[in-house]
């Protein structure tokens, strides 16, 4: 029979439902709704508040919204309601010094911070800057700062973010099992971020890769198979046997690791925790266009001066002449990157922070598992492996144990060893 347990999720307490090794939901004698999790969260002193704060936008003059259905305007707090409609509109918000304010809106007065909401399960649609548009459930919270740029934050119910986030990190022709996996993981990954917060920021994850990709309504309502593994696996997250007891964790995961996955604290300083030691043999990711990549060159003036803009350090040595990997995983993978100049003064960076120096976008030197090449005026990076970081659920690896048979819960314990499975919520 199931366990009720008690877990630290940052500073909520939540009463948690300790599930089997499957994936089969257990259903409490007691109410299990979530009317009861926000009474038992209330133990550690707060209700556990369900929505999640998503930055989509930053650094803005403008931004421009098209809504279809009934919506609302809010002045800062939830108890000022300025301006009311019903029918299809579009609104551009002007962000200035310290002020938002909607032109078409007389009645809306210009403020720091407007809440913009609408009441239909269409959504919000928001103009991005190539044009093209997407729609968003939930409020948008606009938010103008000192030097007059803009931020506009998706506040969303986490199980209606999470949905969208499942259809837009995973490819369609995924099977089941891996979409099941892919949820329970970014459940896990959103909670996470939410609850170690620090109380004075302003949102709690990015739309991007630097976070989780989150694309809206859109791309959710394309991939049907993203919203019904939500729904099978609500509330249930993974959790690891602290020194203190459960407790969730980062659930890093990316597209593909190449053969085998990097422990987590190879990229931040955290310490590393038994579901992220790394060191998971994967032999599921063949099938990604990544699992190997072309060799990458790159100039050394050019490697130079990319390190240089990112890391000042790098003027106290001269230019770059030689690369190579050190402490290295036992799958053969560098942690960290040694860079020397002419004179043999090196300077150390992760292997990782080496990677994202050099390219940013992360789509031409695809992971930090390469071998240098060196010659005369530049550095070949070759027999690159795998797509991302490498740490925690491999994407395609997941499909690939779908396909070979594999649950999702076993996919989720392969990827994260020691781990449990818990229902937070129904």
């Amino acid at each position: 029979m199931a366990t009720l347990l008690t877990v630290l999720v940052g500073w909520s307490l939540l009463a948690l439902r300790l599930m089997g090794s499957g994936l089969t939901i257990c259903h409490a004698t007691a109410s299990s709704s979530r009317k009861a999790a926000d009474q038992r969260s209330a133990q550690g002193g707060r209700p556990l508040d369900f929505n999640i704060r998503v930055l989509l936008m930053e650094r803005l003059a403008d931004v421009h919204f098209r809504i279809t259905g009934p919506y609302e305007v809010v002045w800062d707090s939830d108890s000022l309601l300025i301006e009311a409609g019903s029918d299809p509109v579009e609104l551009v918000a002007v962000y200035e010094s310290r002020q938002v304010r909607i032109p078409q809106l007389d009645r809306v007065p210009p403020n720091a911070v407007l809440h913009l909401r609408a009441d239909w399960p269409g959504g919000i649609g928001v103009r991005w800057s190539d044009g093209s548009w997407r729609r968003y459930r939930g409020q948008m919270t606009l938010l103008s700062g000192d030097d007059g740029h803009g931020r506009l934050i998706n506040v969303v119910d986490i199980e209606t973010y999470l949905s969208s986030v499942v259809a837009s990190e995973l490819h369609r022709g995924f099977h089941p099992e891996a979409f099941r996996a892919q949820a329970i993981a970014a459940r896990t990954y959103a909670w996470y971020q939410k609850q170690t917060t620090t109380p004075a920021a302003l949102w709690d994850l990015r739309a991007t890769q630097s976070s989780q990709v989150y694309l809206g309504v859109d791309r959710e309502e394309l991939v049907p198979e993203a919203v019904e593994a939500v729904l099978q696996t609500r509330g249930v997250v993974c959790t690891w046997a602290s020194p203190r007891g459960q407790r969730i964790f980062c659930a890093y995961y990316g597209s593909t690791c190449g053969g085998c996955t990097q422990a987590g604290g190879s990229v931040g300083n955290e310490p590393t925790i038994p579901p992220l030691a790394g060191g998971v043999v994967c032999e599921y990711c063949r099938e990604s266009a990544n699992y190997r990549w072309a060799p990458v060159r790159i100039g050394k003036d050019a490697i130079t001066e990319r390190l240089r803009s990112v890391y000042p350090r790098f003027e106290t040595i001269g230019p770059i002449e030689s690369l190579e990997g050190v402490d290295t995983s036992p799958c053969g993978r560098p942690k960290r990157i040694a860079l020397r100049d002419g004179e043999g003064r090196t300077i150390e960076l992760s292997a990782e922070n080496f990677r994202m120096a050099l390219n940013p976008a992360g789509m031409l030197i695809k992971s930090s598992w390469f071998e240098p090449l060196i010659d005369v005026t530049s550095i070949t990076l070759a027999n690159g492996r795998g797509f991302g970081h490498g740490m925690g659920l491999c994407q395609y690896g997941a499909d690939g144990l779908a396909r070979a048979g594999a649950s999702a819960g076993r996919i989720i314990r392969h990827y994260y060893p020691t781990t449990s499975l818990i229902r937070a919520y129904e």
